[in-house]
């Protein structure tokens, strides 16, 4: 019998090291060693070579950019058009941050810079390596064909939430939490009549499900953007723009695993969760009721607990504070009715995170 996950965990996950510096990769290696296995390369034509042989045996690669006979960049370059970048996480080595745009176009998945930081090493390296193992866990489940189970889809999916949260803000996103204001805000639209037949349609159950997955396209958005502290310029910008397509793709890989009707809602929930009302949101920029009714019920949710929960970039919002920003968002961000219906039962949802 298969043994979902034994290939993704059991063993001891290999890191390739590739610099021309023999200093530099000794420094890196013992970073890591107590870890992971790791393999070293001087130079990129040797890193390929060591890639293309087995790139089954490589979970993840440390590559630095300035290289003689064939830079970090040419190496990057080669595996993108291969699709092994896809596969593998690449983290690029660098001692500026000039080659950033490039780099992330050509797949790289995050940057280390010199002099090297231990822990940032240890962390950014840990924090890849868990985003790998979940994104092959999910392709196990497709793989192997298992039983079209909910249960099954709904752990797998909850796994990635909190993957996703603990990577981009230091604490796990509270699964519970999201689904119960859902839960509170769905039950008060239904109360008050509203959008009856399109929730029902969907299925309860389906959107509360859906809820706490609308980010998992940011496993694709590189940490040094998600952690960053000052805003962010109009190419980092479009890069996390890109999570609602990317986690809306996610989603599709695993229509073999959950009925369609619950993919379907998930995948809506991923691509339009960002869009807004008045049209100025995004990926399509779409406006009112084109925007999935599930989509406009978790806008609102998503971003209520995004702003009543601490960042490490600014404090949590007091409820009330929270509140009125809603509020104030109604007919612009969010749906107007629905927002009605939010805010007649604030009380309710703020005592969920009392």
């Amino acid at each position: 019998m298969h043994e979902l996950g034994r290939g993704v965990f059991m063993d001891r996950q290999r890191i390739l090291v590739v610099d021309d510096s023999e200093f530099n990769r000794k420094i890196l290696v013992g970073v890591l060693e107590d870890e992971y296995d790791t393999i070293e390369a001087s130079n990129g034509l040797e890193a390929l070579d060591i890639i293309n042989k087995n790139p089954s045996t490589i979970s993840l690669v440390l590559l630095d950019i300035l290289m003689p006979e064939m830079t970090g960049l040419e190496v990057l370059r080669i595996l993108n058009d291969t699709g092994i970048s896809s596969l593998i996480p690449i983290i690029l080595i660098t001692a500026a941050d000039t080659e950033e745009e490039y780099g992330l176009n050509l797949g790289a998945v995050d940057f280390i810079t010199k002099p090297f930081d231990p822990n940032v090493v240890k962390t950014r390296v840990k924090n890849h390596m868990k985003l790998k193992n979940a994104r092959d866990m999910l392709e196990e489940l497709v793989s192997f064909n298992m039983d079209r189970s909910e249960n099954i889809w709904e752990a797998t999916i909850e796994m990635l939430a909190n993957i996703i949260e603990f990577r981009s803000f230091d604490n796990f996103k509270n699964y519970d939490k999201i689904k119960k204001i859902t839960r509170i805000l769905i039950d008060k639209l239904l109360q008050m009549d509203m959008y009856t037949n399109e929730i029902n349609s969907i299925g309860i159950n389906n959107i509360l499900t859906a809820a706490p997955v609308c980010d998992i396209g940011k496993i694709f958005v590189p940490e040094h953007i998600l952690f960053k502290k000052g805003q962010l310029t109009d190419d980092e910008f479009e890069i996390v723009k890109k999570h609602t397509i990317n986690g809306a793709n996610v989603i599709k890989k695993c229509l073999i695993v959950a009925s369609e009707k619950y993919i379907k809602c998930c995948e809506e929930v991923c691509l339009y969760h960002h869009e807004n009302w008045n049209g100025t949101g995004y990926p399509k920029c779409i406006s009112g009721n084109e925007i999935p009714i599930s989509a406009r019920i978790v806008a609102i949710t998503d971003v209520f607990d995004a702003l009543v929960t601490g960042r490490p970039y600014r404090e949590a919002y007091p409820m009330a504070k929270a509140i009125k920003l809603i509020n104030d968002s109604a007919g612009k961000e969010f749906d107007p009715l629905i927002v009605n219906a939010f805010i007649q039962v604030a009380d309710k949802i703020c005592e969920v995170y009392s």
